[in-house]
């Protein structure tokens, strides 16, 4: 909960910014992890791009994964990402 207020609450000086919304999924393993979207506009007319971050919450800190696509192509992205996502073997969770 604390990841999800400080991500929500962060100033981001990105050009048409917009923080899409957060989730607390619980992925095939059971592990449950905080999931973060947002977009914004890249430099140089790169168009916008779409952010997910994954946080996983370990007894020595936080691991997060990032994914980073340009936002008309982010639907065929997703699930090669989700694989990843779900495909971490934490060692000590």
């Amino acid at each position: 909960d604390k990841w999800e207020k400080a991500e929500r609450e962060r100033s981001r000086p990105l050009a048409k910014y917009k923080f899409i919304g957060s989730s607390f999924p619980q992925l095939a393993s059971g592990t449950q992890v905080l999931v973060i979207e947002e977009k914004y506009e890249a430099a140089e007319e790169a168009g916008m791009i779409y952010y997910r971050g994954v946080f996983f919450s370990l007894k020595t800190g936080t691991l997060v994964l990032d994914f980073y696509a340009n936002l008309d192509d982010r639907d065929g992205m997703m699930p090669e990402f989700d694989q990843v996502v779900n495909s971490v073997t934490l060692l000590n969770p």
